[in-house]
């Protein structure tokens, strides 16, 4: 029993420096928590990629070119209740306050006419309690 055969050790194939038992048949490079260290060279020198540097992407500098009425989904005053929502928070800004008592907290867009038009017009800042009587009356 005494001391431990050195010539069963062997070193960790991590590369950290530190030795390994093998099990009884001889398995087991790494030990216990070690992995293979990443072997190769970097990512952006990978052959697949080679084609991207030093290229700028098409789209460079184009910001917006699909946005708005220029792309093909748009449904101008035809759009839905939610998206023109968020078109008009988009657009128009966060409100700040209300434009019947002032209030600072929770303030919404409201629409006015009831036909919900992307025009600025047809919309005022109203906090949830104005809000709420505005549309009840």
């Amino acid at each position: 029993m005494g001391h431990m055969n050195v010539s069963i050790l062997t070193e960790c194939a991590c590369g950290c420096g530190n030795y390994r038992t093998p099990d009884y048949k001889g398995r087991g490079r790494f030990i216990r928590g070690h992995h293979r260290p990443m072997l190769g060279r970097k990512r952006k020198d990978m052959i697949g990629n080679k084609w991207k540097v030093g290229k700028s992407p098409w789209n460079k500098g184009m910001k917006g070119y699909m946005a708005g009425n220029k792309n093909g989904q748009w449904k101008g005053d035809k759009v839905g209740y939610a998206a023109l929502h968020i078109w008009v928070k988009r657009n128009f800004g966060k409100p700040t306050s209300c434009e019947f008592c002032d209030a600072k907290v929770n303030v919404q867009w409201a629409n006015k006419s009831g036909d919900y038009m992307r025009g600025r017009s047809d919309w005022m800042t109203l906090c949830a309690k104005c809000h709420y009587h505005y549309d009840r009356a």
